[in-house]
């Protein structure tokens, strides 16, 4: 089979994020590269591992971000957030792709802050 993104080199693992959502601006940067890659690395082997108890639902309130143009995870899919939850659920998208929070930062802080403005 395939070997798991979590187990393949640096240079690989990149060719493979700039494939499928890493945007070349901040893959051309050496020293962001670097610093992201065990947080990378971490969450690949993170998300490899998960398997959801669906029966579990949290008692705090899920509001779930979604990028418009991300190519990985859509905004329909932040819906299935609402059935992890016995408390509010809320969703929003916002501008860009797979990491709009490192390509345009300032709509993710404007809409977590009206999220804190309710609780």
């Amino acid at each position: 089979g395939a070997i798991p993104l979590a187990q393949v080199t640096d240079a690989t693992l990149l060719d493979e994020l700039r494939r499928r959502f890493l945007p070349e601006r901040l893959a051309a940067n050496p020293t962001a590269v670097k610093d992201a890659m065990p947080g990378i690395r971490a969450s690949l082997l993170l998300s490899a591992r998960y398997a959801p108890d669906l029966g579990q639902r949290v008692c705090c309130p899920i509001f779930a971000f979604a990028g418009a143009e991300d190519p990985v995870v859509s905004a329909a899919d932040m819906d299935h957030w609402r059935e992890r939850t016995n408390a509010a659920f809320s969703s929003a998208t916002l501008p860009g792709g797979h990491l709009f929070l490192l390509e345009e930062p300032r709509p993710m802080v404007e809409a977590y802050g009206g999220v804190l403005r309710h609780v």
